[in-house]
């Protein structure tokens, strides 16, 4: 079913639905974005959908009591650019660094072999301690410390004339 997605309409949705089945009802200006109403329970949640890699992607964004349509709809927009950019929301998260850096090197066929090359002396060089973590687990904290520390060595090493040359 498809229709404009208001408040007004979400709320009329009814769950569950009278046949038992869950329902997906697709708005018509955000393609991608629905809500799912469930056959057995009260719950109705805002999802997206989008084939990413040839396979179809279904992302729950949050139950339609939680919060509003216009945040949905912010966050829907969110995850359905990601879906388009080729990003896999079910391998975000479990997937370690150095698998999505393999990934993203492989894929990305408009790199250059040097650059590719030089992206994983860089993440080994650096990052070597973090390439076995689940991204899920790396925060934003870690990644400006991070920073700061490789920005540190950098600067160290330029001063010093000790920096490494690439091989």
């Amino acid at each position: 079913m498809r229709c404009k997605l208001t408040a007004k309409e979400v709320d009329k949705l009814k769950a569950p639905t009278p046949n038992g089945k869950q329902q997906l009802v697709w708005d018509t200006e955000l393609t991608g974005f629905g809500v799912l109403v469930s056959g057995a329970t009260n719950s109705k949640s805002y999802v997206v959908q989008r084939d990413v890699r040839g396979k179809a992607r279904r992302v729950t964004l949050a139950a339609t009591n939680v919060i509003d349509l216009k945040e949905a709809k912010r966050r829907a927009q969110v995850e359905l650019s990601k879906m388009y950019a080729g990003i896999d929301p079910r391998s975000v998260g479990r997937s370690s660094l150095k698998a999505v850096l393999d990934s993203y090197l492989t894929d990305n066929k408009s790199l250059r072999p040097r650059t590719a090359d030089n992206y994983r002396k860089l993440a080994e060089r650096y990052l070597k301690d973090w390439e076995n973590r689940p991204l899920k687990d790396i925060t934003p904290e870690d990644v400006s410390e991070r920073h700061a520390k490789i920005a540190a060595e950098v600067k160290s090493e330029r001063y010093s004339g000790s920096r490494p040359r690439p091989t």
